[in-house]
């Protein structure tokens, strides 16, 4: 069984659910927003914090990654 540190395991599960909530970028952050909206205000501002983590940890790992 994989660990949960297996961060490149995670980021191709977390790329595939992305895949899977529409055809479009459009249809996917739609989708996604309204989960989002769904949530709590302490849940919504956690999963904020962790996508701006996220957005820029991974901007500056795909530039180190590539070259």
């Amino acid at each position: 069984m994989t660990e949960q540190t297996d961060f490149w395991l995670q980021l191709h599960q977390l790329a595939g659910t992305y895949k899977a909530m529409g055809t479009t970028p459009d249809e996917r952050e739609a989708a996604l927003t309204f989960q989002f909206r769904a949530n709590a205000a302490k849940a919504k501002q956690e999963a904020a914090d962790e996508m701006l983590t996220m957005a820029a940890a991974l901007g500056n790992l795909y530039s180190r990654a590539v070259t």
